[in-house]
């Protein structure tokens, strides 16, 4: 190789100069090619720190330059032990062959008699008779790492959110604060650790000043700062909408958007469609604000966006409100409680709580809280699942549907005027993709309070299948996380709430005019 007669000592002590010259790599469609990092690479390497979080638009090469990273750190120091974590086994292969050995095998025969193999594991580790190794899984290796990268991090907290635990609880506390960790990926929902890692380290670059070694860096490359992001020809249709859309994200961000820059975005988002913001994000807070593979309400919850009927949606006098529950089946579920009024032909979500190891009785407080507020607030029925009509131990046996029926007389006993709402128990579900189904066909005519019921929203935004890694496929069956009991409340709704006709205590002297502005929301 040419690049033989060039490698003098200085140049090797350079890791930049190693990085931009020594090594080759074979690309998805099986081409081998000399690496040379690019802008983004660069930028991300240039201000590298000890925690690093990178949130990027797709096919930015950020795992190519850091496998080769932890292959050249391996190499050039002395007992240095570096791990990268892939989210599949095929791509773990694919890393390992296609980035790491395909590299090094593909060095100047000078430089790998000078680093030797020790011993190669196939398809996963290299181990070089210096003491330091590379190696690359779907688990992060057990020991002490200097280095650790792991990639799409967004879709094993998604598809796997054990071993997310495992590698935020294990992995990462096991390292000292003097390795170096990167983290990157694409967003995958606006919950979960990734999704908590990336915000906080968004507040510490927002805040600015100096970071501790155990602080996350945010590195974000959105799709607009890639110069090769571009229309031929600049001449796709870019409608009005689009063009605000641009100008806003000029005026934000201070940034130029030009012609051709926006006939590629509009171009791709025809593949893409509601993706797009995932995989071509412009800010942080949109790239997780975009819809996710395996959601099982995200179609619905995006028309409720885009008709406006998440929002400002307030308690309206004179119409009765309903609760309807799912209970914590044990100390780590939590119950969770949604809060609905009937007002004309809509149904309004007005209110959301949820806790964990906590009984009826405190519920009913929180409620009743709620209550005081609100000045004609009357209960309805109160909607439990079927197991509200288990008997619990006690001094005697009681179901929380009797216990919440004791609670209720127990306020109408001590308070004047106060009048109890109905306690309803739900037939148990026989077929949860059909209840799902009925619910999905419902919930698009709701309205839904965005602050009031922003914890319940978060649980609909994030409900999703299990991920059957067998065929690589979400499966028909829902997740069981913390979205599972918002959810399965909501659903108590769409099951077994039938309205009354006008289903309210309509006040006197209210006419048809009123009625109709509540109707379309109160707002």
């Amino acid at each position: 190789m040419a690049v033989a007669s060039s490698l003098s000592p200085e140049r090797l002590a350079d890791p930049l100069w190693r990085l931009s010259n020594l090594y080759h790599v074979v690309d998805e469609e099986g081409h081998d090619f000399k690496f040379v990092p690019n802008e983004e690479q660069l930028d991300c390497f240039q201000n590298l720190w000890y925690r690093n979080n990178v949130l990027k638009a797709r096919q930015l090469g950020i795992t190519t330059f850091f496998s080769l990273f932890a292959l050249d750190q391996a190499m050039w120091n002395h007992n240095y032990t570096a791990s990268l974590v892939a989210h599949t086994r095929e791509d773990a292969g694919k890393i390992f062959r296609n980035k790491i050995q395909y590299a090094y095998e593909h060095l100047p025969a000078s430089l790998r008699e000078r680093i030797p193999l020790k011993q190669k594991n196939a398809g996963k580790e290299l181990l070089f008779t210096n003491g330091s190794s590379v190696s690359v899984s779907t688990s992060a290796r057990g020991g002490t790492l200097q280095f650790l990268h792991v990639s799409e991090f967004a879709k094993i907290c998604r598809r796997f959110p054990e071993k997310a635990t495992e590698i935020v609880t294990g992995s990462f506390e096991a390292l000292p604060a003097s390795s170096i960790i990167v983290v990157e990926s694409t967003a995958e929902g606006n919950a979960g650790p990734y999704f908590d890692q990336t915000m906080e380290a968004l507040k510490l670059a927002e805040r600015g000043g100096p970071l501790a070694k155990l602080q996350w860096r945010l590195h974000f490359y959105p799709w607009f700062l890639k110069a090769a992001y571009r229309s031929d020809d600049g001449f796709e249709e870019i409608t009005a909408e689009d063009e605000r859309y641009f100008d806003k994200l000029e005026r934000l961000l201070n940034v130029k958007i030009d012609r051709r820059q926006r006939a590629w975005y509009v171009l791709k988002r025809k593949t893409l469609k509601q993706h797009m913001q995932r995989e071509y994000p412009s800010t942080p807070q949109e790239a997780f604000s975009a819809t996710v593979d395996g959601s099982i309400y995200v179609e619905e919850m995006s028309i409720l966006r885009r008709l406006g009927r998440i929002g400002s949606v307030p308690f309206v006098p004179g119409y009765k409100v309903n609760t309807f529950w799912d209970l914590g089946a044990s100390a780590g579920n939590a119950t969770a409680i949604w809060l609905h009024q009937r007002v004309g032909a809509t149904d309004r979500f007005i209110g959301f709580m949820q806790d964990t190891g906590k009984g009826i009785r405190h519920f009913w407080t929180k409620l009743r809280e709620l209550q005081k507020l609100h000045e004609g607030w009357q209960w309805g029925k109160h909607y439990m699942p079927h197991d509200g009509k288990a008997r619990l131990q006690g001094a005697e046996l009681q179901t929380r549907v009797e216990i919440l029926e004791m609670l209720q007389q127990e306020t109408a006993d001590l308070e004047k005027g106060f009048v109890p709402g109905e306690v309803v128990g739900i037939e148990r579900t026989q077929d949860l993709g059909m209840a799902i189904e009925l619910t999905k066909r419902k919930m698009t005519a709701v309205y839904i309070d965005d602050q009031a019921c922003a914890e319940g929203i978060k649980a609909m935004d994030n409900y999703q299948y299990e991920w059957d890694d067998g065929r690589a496929i979400y499966s028909r069956t829902p997740l069981h996380n913390w979205c599972s009991n918002p959810c399965d409340a909501f659903r108590q709704w769409a099951q077994g709430y039938e309205p009354e006709g006008p289903h309210g205590l309509r006040r006197q002297g209210e006419d048809e005019g009123n009625e109709s502005r509540y109707v379309r929301g109160g707002y």
